[in-house]
Parts: C-alpha cells; sequence; structure tokens
C-alpha cells in the first residue's frame, strides 16, 4: 500500500492510502472487501515500463482510502484522476467516486494510465496544498526529478495536460502518414449482387401556401471586400476538434505549475521563521532590502498569484511598485534584519 499524508494546521491530519484488497485486508479487520485471488505485483519506482504494464494488467483492482484524523471518512471501488469530497461516508461498502462541492474542502487525485498515483492536493477555496507522497513511489520519483530539475518542473505538467488531448496530438502526427498507406493498400473490386428493383414510392401532392408578404425596400450596403485569410487560421478554423484540446491541456499544465507555487507557499507560511504576509500598497512605492539573514521574496498581480517568487540572502535589495502585491518568508534558523522604505508613486 501507499500512503500521502499531509499534515494540515486546520483541516487535521489527512491520508489518502491506495492498495489492493488483500493489504487492506491485513491492515484494517473492518475491511469490507474480500480479497480476490488474483496475485498482486507491488509496483515500485525503478520497475521498467514493460513489467510496469505487465503488472497493471494481472493486478486486482487498486482501492483508495480517505482518512481524517486516523478516522476513515471514505472506501472507494478504484483509483482514478478525480476529486473526493471530504465528509463521512457509509465504509461498510465500497463505494465509486462521486462529484463534488468545488467551494467546500475536498482533495483532488491524479493518477496515470497504469493506476499509480502521482500526486494529490488539497483545495479550500484558492487555497491549494500538496500531499507528501510516500517513499519509494512514482510519486516521490516525480517529485524528487521536479525539485532537481527546473525544465521538468515545467515540462512535467505541461506534459500530462497535454495527455488529456493525446488523441489530438495522434491525429495532426499520424493523420497523414495513415491517409498515405491507405492509399497504398491494394483494395479489391468485388462484384456485388445486383438488388431487385424496388417499386416506386407514392407520389404525395401537398397544396401550396402564398402568403403576399410586403415588399420592405432594404438599404444596399456595399462592405469592403476582405482579404482571404492565413492558411493558418483556415487550419485552425477547419480542426478545431483537434487543436481545442491541446490548449486545453497547455492550460491545465500551466494550472498545475501555478497550483504547485500555492503549496510551496503555504507550506512556508506553516513553517517556523514567520513571514510579513502577503500585502499590497496600492499609492505607494516600496523598497525592500534584507540587510541580515535569509528568505525568499514574491511579488505579483494578486494575493494567489505571486509568480516572482526568489530566495534572498543578506545585502538584497528589490524595489516593489505600488499595486503589487508582496510577501516575505524567512527561511532561516535567525531573525532577520529587513528594512522597508515607502514613497509616493509620483516621487523624484
Amino acid at each position: 500500500m501507499e500512503t500521502w499524508t499531509l499534515d494540515h494546521p486546520e483541516a487535521g491530519k489527512l491520508e489518502v492510502t491506495v492498495g489492493p484488497d488483500v493489504e487492506f485486508a491485513e491492515a484494517y479487520e473492518d475491511w469490507p472487501q474480500e480479497p480476490s485471488e488474483q496475485e498482486y505485483t507491488a509496483l515500485d519506482a525503478n520497475m521498467p515500463l514493460k513489467e510496469r504494464i505487465r503488472a497493471f494488467i494481472n493486478n486486482p483492482p487498486i482501492r483508495v482510502q480517505v482518512c481524517l484524523d486516523s478516522e476513515v471518512l471514505g472506501r472507494y471501488t478504484s483509483l482514478s484522476s478525480a476529486r473526493v469530497a471530504l465528509k463521512q461516508i457509509d465504509t461498510d461498502e465500497l463505494r465509486s467516486i462521486e462529484l463534488v462541492n468545488r467551494t467546500k474542502p475536498h482533495l483532488k487525485l491524479h493518477a496515470n494510465a497504469l493506476d499509480e498515483l502521482i500526486e494529490v492536493t488539497y483545495h479550500n477555496g484558492s487555497e491549494v496544498v500538496e500531499f507528501e507522497p510516500p517513499a519509494g513511489s512514482r510519486g516521490a520519483q516525480r517529485r524528487e526529478e521536479m525539485e532537481q530539475s527546473p525544465v521538468k518542473r515545467v515540462a512535467y505538467p505541461l506534459l500530462a495536460g497535454l495527455g488529456k488531448g493525446g488523441w489530438a496530438l495522434a491525429v495532426i502526427v499520424l493523420g497523414p502518414i495513415l491517409r498515405k498507406l491507405f492509399d497504398l493498400l491494394p483494395i479489391p473490386d468485388i462484384d456485388w449482387p445486383d438488388l431487385p428493383d424496388l417499386p416506386e414510392l407514392p407520389q404525395i401532392h401537398l397544396p401550396t401556401i402564398s402568403i403576399d408578404w410586403p415588399d420592405i425596400n432594404w438599404p444596399n450596403i456595399n462592405f469592403p471586400d476582405l482579404p482571404p485569410l492565413p492558411e493558418w487560421m483556415v487550419f485552425l478554423l477547419d480542426n478545431s476538434k483537434v487543436w481545442v484540446p491541446i490548449v486545453i491541456g497547455i492550460a491545465f499544465g500551466v494550472i498545475s505549475m501555478r497550483n504547485h507555487k500555492k503549496s510551496e507557499r503555504h507550506k512556508r507560511q506553516w513553517q517556523d521563521g514567520g513571514e510579513i504576509g502577503a500585502e499590497v500598497h496600492d499609492d505607494h512605492d516600496q523598497f525592500l532590502r534584507l540587510e541580515s539573514g535569509q528568505g525568499r521574496i514574491m511579488i505579483g498581480e494578486d494575493e494567489d498569484n505571486l509568480d516572482i517568487d526568489q530566495v534572498v540572502e543578506d545585502d538584497f535589495a528589490v524595489f516593489v511598485p505600488a499595486g503589487k502585491w508582496h510577501n516575505f518568508v524567512n527561511e532561516g534558523s535567525e531573525p532577520v534584519k529587513l528594512y522597508s522604505i515607502y514613497a509616493a508613486p509620483d516621487h523624484v
């Protein structure tokens, strides 16, 4: 089994556990489902893709259990990418994951095509916090690779989003190739038998209705001739069912990257060291200077979108224009010396 955890200061300790019936039955006496006779092969982060696919085909179903402060909230029949409500349901039987109210606290599970859980996030309004993956899992390996490589930090969410429109990419890439292959295939000339003559259908003569419509003298407006559309725009208009899923996939990837930044910011707020708190000054420019210590400065257009996120050390200075949200978090073990100077926007 894999158990993903999040110690939330307000919601409590949240746990999401995934695994087969046989392992759940060993851990919980009240597990409602009898273990399957199918042999279960545990997946490892370093397992080759071929073996992972074979295990996915032969393994019994993967179940999901959600706990809050060690109390079971729900048990579900299968693992999939879905949202799960944080509410108590009947745990005497396995349930299907139902639709949730997104305005209330809930969890979002992200699983890949091989039923491997790779990400779990807690959502409450604009708050998004990522769970900690268990050591040795695919999720832990993915998290480690993303933390070590800025390229993978961007590429993985975008590729996951594009996967939602993968069929569209396949149409663009493989469509012309398959069309050429079909043209090369020999099509046999089959002598189909002639069908018998069918009787003619009866002719139905409906009455003609004549209405004396008024003659309206509409103005004659001569619109100028528009230039022809460029070829790329004609292609997009003719193939909207192909490129729209790709755009949606990219949007999913961008949202995932923004959620990661939100998660890191919330976790830093829970740590020791403190912060000044996200704030904005509509009428004053601000100059911040870190004389000593170590921390992180964040600046953005709104409180939930602090795009500029940089680790800073001694003798760092930054100018914050009026109307920009900003925050500073002390990430060191010692107090910092942070100076702030305010000035009117029209200062010389």
